[in-house]
């Protein structure tokens, strides 16, 4: 049993798209079937389960492999979270894969993921905070920007390099092809 993934982190309701391969390689050589995946999501060092469900594994001969694609969501972790203790840290939540054929199980996997918490409006982390929260970008040509605004992140502009303050700009993020090329040129 395997489970495949390209998003190892992300926010509590966005879409998982994952694919669990169910590789028949057993001693006996015989065809595997019926049989059933269960798949939960646990808080990654202990037992709770946060959200789980189920699907029917169609018959997988012997030395062949079976590929379930299942639209997943990343779980809410934000009830974790004590309202004094609001946090933009990630929750480490493991992803829990059993293949069972009857009540047995046959093959298990688990994938830990880094889950942050959704953005809510007036938290701490909210993208509608105070003017210069967020991080300062340097980006003349402005696509780092554009994206960071589409992500909901807040961002302070800065148009020149020249005379920057430690204080006022503790971290900077210079944008997108912007030290080769024309964008550069003068400062």
């Amino acid at each position: 049993l395997s489970i495949e993934h390209w998003t190892p982190h992300g926010f509590e309701g966005a879409a998982l798209p994952v694919q669990m391969h169910v590789v028949n390689d057993n001693d006996d050589g015989r065809a595997l079937g019926p049989t059933t995946l269960h798949w939960s999501w646990e808080v990654a060092g202990g037992a709770t389960s946060v959200h789980g469900g189920q699907e029917a594994v169609p018959a997988t001969p012997h030395y062949q492999t079976s590929v379930l694609s299942l639209n997943l969501s990343f779980p809410a972790i934000q009830s974790r979270l004590s309202a004094a203790a609001e946090s933009a840290a990630p929750t480490a939540v493991k992803l829990v894969a059993k293949l069972m054929e009857g009540d047995a199980t046959i093959a298990t996997n688990e994938e830990v993921f880094q889950v942050f918490p959704a953005k809510r409006a007036g938290s701490s982390h909210d993208s509608k905070g105070a003017e210069g929260s967020g991080v300062s970008v340097y980006d003349p040509l402005g696509a780092t920007a554009r994206a960071l605004r589409q992500l909901g992140l807040p961002a302070t502009a800065v148009s020149s390099l020249d005379n920057l303050d430690a204080k006022a700009t503790p971290s900077l993020l210079i944008g997108e092809d912007v030290w080769s090329g024309d964008a550069m040129a003068g400062t």
